[in-house]
């Protein structure tokens, strides 16, 4: 780096509006290593909620031999569909913009664990963080001021760019509402 050269804050917003386009995928995280560390532990909620819901469905696609071994399937599917509403929870209050109300949170909660499509939305966003996280399908990465603009292909949906922000606000890292 050159004298003349600012030098990349290591909280997120960076020091030019320029955009920036990586010769290896994810290589300008490097320079951001607490948005790095966000985007990783979104990750893994996502990856430990999808494991969550797999198990809750591989459960319940096996019917036992008894009563006494369906009463026990619908326990462990229970407990299982707890787990995975917390992990989605975590998720959620990790993700979520901090200027969300409790009341706008809990609406995108539902979304997330609820609505009809709730297991391909959160599998999509899931996909789409994880994707971000290791850098694969980003083809520019955008800094301006304390945001963050990542340009990627949907990982999962064919033909589909996509564009996601987030910002560095109260110390934090947030995908921006």
């Amino acid at each position: 780096m050159s004298e003349s050269e600012p030098e990349t804050p290591t909280h997120g917003g960076g020091a030019s509006e320029s955009d920036m386009e990586p010769e290896v995928p994810g290589a300008v995280l490097t320079q951001i290593p607490a948005l790095q560390q966000y985007l990783n532990r979104l990750a893994g909620l996502v990856g430990e909620a999808l494991l969550l819901q797999q198990q809750e469905a591989a459960r319940m696609a096996v019917p036992g031999a008894g009563a006494e071994a369906m009463r026990q399937a619908i326990l462990e599917h229970v407990a299982i569909g707890q787990a995975k509403q917390a992990k989605v929870e975590e998720f959620v209050r990790a993700f979520v913009p901090l200027d969300l109300t409790e009341a706008e949170l809990q609406q995108f909660l539902q979304q997330m664990v609820a609505a009809d499509d709730a297991e391909t939305q959160f599998r999509n966003l899931g996909a789409e963080l994880i994707a971000l996280s290791g850098g694969a399908g980003v083809e520019k990465i955008k800094e301006s001021g304390a945001d963050v603009c990542f340009f990627f292909r949907h990982p999962l949906v064919e033909n589909c760019d996509r564009e996601c922000v987030f910002e560095f606000r109260s110390g934090e890292w947030r995908a921006q509402g």
